[in-house]
């Protein structure tokens, strides 16, 4: 029995345009086409369960792939990851803020750049040219460096990927990944292999990145252009050797987290039905002056038929704002509907909800929250630094990825130009390293005098504990050198001893101040200043 839809509609319209051009490359496509739906269907056994759309469980598979084969419907599921991951970012609180509290502690401020050049004034101008230039690259003049750094992680973590073309110019423009997509069968290269956009060589390095423009109507996108691997950075993280493209972070715990939205929505709901509050009155039909006079005027008499259609007068009572009254006939009653939950175990399953969610991102329990009042400063001092791991880590991979190129490329245009003169000097010609903004402390008091101790013992440097805070240690120095200066020289200008304003920089041979030594000092009693043997 013949298999049907072997293959779309919409690859049938391709290759039938395709074979009134070259007969002998449509029927080649045709057999690659039919033979890789043969394979997605052997391999539809094994997906990601977020982007299925049945609640049951799904067997175990003797198959393996790659990541991206996992993606069984091709560009169709992964735009149902994307869109899956994007509607709950946009529309879930919990998530948006679990988003942002990892992009603010991993780019924050962004980072600043240090020449690190043997030509000390070239390192001064190469700084000075990119701190100006950096904010100018997005090709649509609206983000700043740092922001155009801030929304690329959000679309690695939600998206999986995204794309960075370099354009004439000297200008850089976002491509989100969505928009990286196989070119049409005519536009596909000989000797090539394609995977969701990526056109690789048989070895598998990436050769071109093939672009789509979107639509006016939502989904719809067009062919626009092949853009050479040279001319475009490429911003995704591997979690495995044969990937290709990248995948949503949290997309194992997608449905934690909409199990985590849903059970948050039905609690509010029942939260809402217990506090309504209402008043059921049930009496005999009493003489209308009787009641007029019991409820003080709060009566409203009007005409109403009953259960048999006869005309009867009944009477609304009006009570307080926020109160709702109920008029019961004889014989009827009203039972309240008491939820027992939330109960004393919906505060732990959130949380574990929480945390798994979280841990998708490296993010302990305490970051995601914001919440550092439950446990000890021990507890909480090893979930930052574990996190902060995490941290130091990411902003590597963006500075191997994005950032050195993106610099290199910047001042290597600049000296083509004769903007920048060439560095002089035996180091590489682009030498450079990046300081990131410091991470928030728990603690600061305690992890200052921590740093003193440390920095007494020699088991850390100024570089240690200024890079941790976000700053140059030269720079540091550099400033504080000016600070005594001035202070040294407005306290000659106004008759104060420099010794007093900064102790703790006084001349070497200047005897210090407030001296603990009393040996010798005359203290107007008689005696030789030793006291404790009077």
């Amino acid at each position: 029995m013949a298999k049907k839809n072997l293959i779309t509609p919409t690859q049938a319209k391709r290759l039938n345009e395709l074979a009134t051009k070259d007969p002998e490359r449509a029927l080649k496509e045709l057999k690659y086409t039919v033979a890789a739906r043969g394979a997605i269907d052997r391999a539809s056994k094994f997906s990601f369960d977020a982007i299925q759309k049945t609640p049951k469980r799904k067997r175990p598979s003797s198959t393996t792939g790659s990541l991206d084969q996992e993606f069984t419907g091709g560009d169709g599921d992964r735009n149902t990851m994307v869109a899956t991951l994007r509607d709950l970012f946009q529309n879930f609180g919990f998530a948006k803020g679990l988003l942002r509290a990892h992009v603010k502690n991993v780019v924050g401020s962004g980072p600043i750049v240090q020449a690190t050049t043997d030509d000390e004034e070239f390192n001064r101008q190469a700084e000075a040219y990119w701190n100006t230039r950096k904010d100018r690259l997005d090709i649509r003049g609206m983000l700043g460096f740092t922001d155009m750094l801030d929304v690329g992680e959000q679309r690695e973590i939600v998206d999986g990927d995204y794309g960075l073309a370099i354009v004439r110019g000297g200008f850089l423009q976002a491509i989100e990944g969505d928009r990286i997509k196989d070119p049409p069968a005519d536009k596909k290269a000989k000797n090539r292999i394609y995977e969701s956009g990526v056109e690789m060589t048989r070895e598998g390095r990436p050769v071109a990145y093939h672009v789509y423009n979107r639509g006016r109507r939502p989904g719809q996108m067009r062919y626009a252009k092949r853009i050479d691997a040279d001319d475009f950075i490429f911003c995704y993280r591997a979690d495995r050797f044969d990937q290709v493209r990248g995948i949503s972070w949290p997309l194992s715990s997608t449905n934690d987290l909409v199990d985590l939205k849903e059970t948050m929505e039905a609690a509010k709901g029942k939260w809402k039905i217990e506090n309504m509050l209402g008043v059921a009155i049930k009496s005999a039909a009493p003489e209308s002056a009787d009641l007029f006079s019991l409820w003080g005027g709060r009566v409203t008499p009007y005409e109403a038929k009953d259960s048999k259609g006869d005309q009867d007068e009944k009477y609304e009572i009006k009570l307080g704002q926020g109160v709702h009254s109920f008029e019961l006939a004889e014989g009827e009653e009203i039972q309240v509907i008491e939820s027992k939950s939330p109960n004393n175990n919906f505060e732990p399953f959130t949380y574990l909800l929480i945390r798994m969610a979280a841990l998708c991102m490296d993010m302990p329990l305490e970051i995601a929250l914001q919440y550092y009042t439950r446990g000890s400063y021990s507890s909480h001092r090893a979930a930052f630094l574990q996190y902060y791991q995490s941290v130091y880590k990411r902003r590597g991979q963006i500075e191997r990825i994005k950032l050195d190129r993106i610099y290199n490329w910047v001042i290597q245009r600049a000296i083509k130009a004769k903007e920048l003169p060439r560095p002089k000097g035996n180091a590489p010609s682009f030498s450079h390293k990046w300081q990131w903004p410091g991470l928030p402390l728990l603690d600061p008091d305690r992890e200052r005098r921590a740093d003193k101790e440390a920095y007494k013992l020699a088991v850390v440097s100024l570089a240690d504990i200024e890079g941790r805070d976000g700053n140059f240690w030269q720079d540091v120095a550099e400033r504080r050198l000016k600070e005594i200066k001035w202070i040294q020289e407005r306290a000659k200008e106004i008759g104060v001893d420099p010794a007093y304003a900064i102790p703790q920089v006084a001349d070497p041979g200047q005897e210090a101040v407030g001296s603990t030594e009393t040996e010798g000092v005359d203290d107007d009693d008689g005696d030789d200043g030793d006291d404790d043997n009077d």
